[in-house]
């Protein structure tokens, strides 16, 4: 699952490898070699917490809590397994790549002082904030070695999933078209506008550009661009609008139309009905998609592969929250 590749593996980090400070602090859990401590999981629970907290309370407060510290638990044995894996696999990790990892982060802060300042209020010392990386790269590189490089999507597998699912990709049927606004307000009234807008109509209608008399009358949406508002979802406008507009055939002008915001004129460029895009603009969409689903399927067989072999002790308190 995603979690443990992102969350979960970045929460298990800040714990790797902590020694002698463990052996203070209540195991929750022992995968293999590696400890999971009642301070890893307060770690990673205490984020959601408050969010909780705030948003519920009596008894769906606490079978919330609960299920969050089951969920948080679940992450991090499996990002122990993982770890663990990586470990026996003697996966290389240079120290550029632990450098280049710490640069990530201190990019995260305005300063090299400000990451400072966070390391330390976390109780981290930049030593053992390499190590904490060094396991993160570690266990990032077991992933890509058992799981993702492992990933293949053929064009055939493509091909399929649009022709199943073809009505997902599907465009609404849409209109171009460019507008002028002459709007009520500021000493203008309803029928100003009107006989402001009936002007420009009449200049249109005899020849004038539409995008140069936007650019000098219009008070609307992309008035410096001409008043081209682009291809428009059917539906998406101003009912009054739409209404009127799906009379004009291409090319024409609509009537001057009324509105609360004032008068429109509006020219209708071009009509485009409802379509499927071709496979070839949604390939690589269907691709990542794909890739995205073998990945997660794959890393939940690995994972259920790693913990059938492993040893993993938990307490009978540890599932309670």
């Amino acid at each position: 699952m995603a979690r443990v590749v992102a969350m979960g593996v970045i929460v298990a980090a800040w714990s790797v490898g902590r020694a002698d400070a463990e052996m203070l602090d209540q195991m929750v859990a022992v995968v293999n070699d590696e400890v999971v401590t009642q301070r890893d999981l307060d770690e990673a629970i205490n984020p959601y917490r408050q969010q909780l907290e705030e948003q519920y309370s009596g008894d769906e407060l606490v079978q919330r809590l609960e299920e969050l510290h089951r969920a948080m638990l679940e992450t991090l044995i499996e990002d122990r397994l993982i770890l663990s894996e990586a470990k026996r696999l003697e996966l290389p990790v240079t120290d550029e790549e632990v450098e280049e990892r710490m640069q990530e982060v201190r990019r995260q802060f305005d300063s090299d002082r400000a990451f400072e300042v966070a390391m330390a209020a976390e109780g981290v010392t930049m030593e053992r904030l390499r190590q904490i990386y060094r396991s993160q790269v570690l266990t990032r590189k077991a992933v890509e070695l058992e799981v993702r490089r492992r990933v293949t999507v053929q064009p055939a597998e493509i091909a399929a999933y649009y022709q199943e699912h073809i009505s997902q990709f599907q465009k609404p049927a849409r209109v171009h078209v460019s507008n002028i606004l002459i709007r009520i307000g500021d000493g203008v009234d309803a029928a100003q506008a009107k006989a402001k807008a009936e002007e420009i109509l009449a200049k249109l209608q005899t020849g004038a550009a539409f995008g140069e008399l936007a650019k000098e009358y219009s008070q609307g949406p992309r008035a410096e661009e001409g008043g081209d508002l682009g291809f428009v979802p059917v539906g998406h406008m101003l009912p009054a609008l739409e209404a009127v507009i799906a009379q004009v055939e291409p090319g024409g002008f609509a009537p001057v139309i009324e509105t609360e915001a004032g008068c429109y004129i509006v020219m209708v460029h071009e009509r485009k009905h409802e379509e499927a895009p071709p496979l070839e603009e949604v390939q690589q969409q269907i691709e990542q998609l794909l890739r995205r689903q073998k990945f997660e399927e794959r890393l939940q067989t690995w994972l259920q592969k790693l913990r059938g072999k492993a040893y993993i002790s938990m307490p009978e308190w540890a599932g309670a929250s």
